[in-house]
């Protein structure tokens, strides 16, 4: 399966004298669900769309990487089984405000359902 780069795929686009597709394009149900190819297209068109295809794949690839990327970073800086004694210190270090800890707002929510229920 090809996973193509914007460039690979514009250089696979100008060597076949191919008009090069937008990446909305590439990523359109038409390209995304196959639903290309003879007899309804040409040869050319079908090689067009092949290729719209691989950059449509090629831009899964780079979002999933960057999905990576970012949930590494959010471990590097909130580190699973970071107390909270760690965790309000981060915040106050980045400027943040952490919200209250769940057993306070457990509390509160209880407190407001039982104001709502005495009215």
């Amino acid at each position: 399966m090809l996973r193509l780069s914007r460039e690979g795929y514009e250089r696979a686009c100008a060597t076949l004298e191919l008009t090069p597709m937008s990446d909305e394009e590439c990523e359109s149900p038409e390209i995304c669900d196959r639903t290309y190819g003879p007899p309804k297209d040409g040869f050319v068109a079908t090689i067009s769309k092949k290729l719209a295809f691989g950059r449509d794949w090629g831009i899964r690839g780079e979002r999933r990487k960057e999905r990576m990327r970012l949930r590494q970073e959010l471990e590097r800086r909130f580190p699973r089984r970071m107390s909270r004694e760690q965790y309000e210190e981060f915040c106050t270090e980045a400027g943040l405000q952490p919200p209250p800890a769940f057993s306070r707002q457990v509390a509160v929510l209880e407190s407001q359902a039982e104001r709502l229920s005495r009215a």
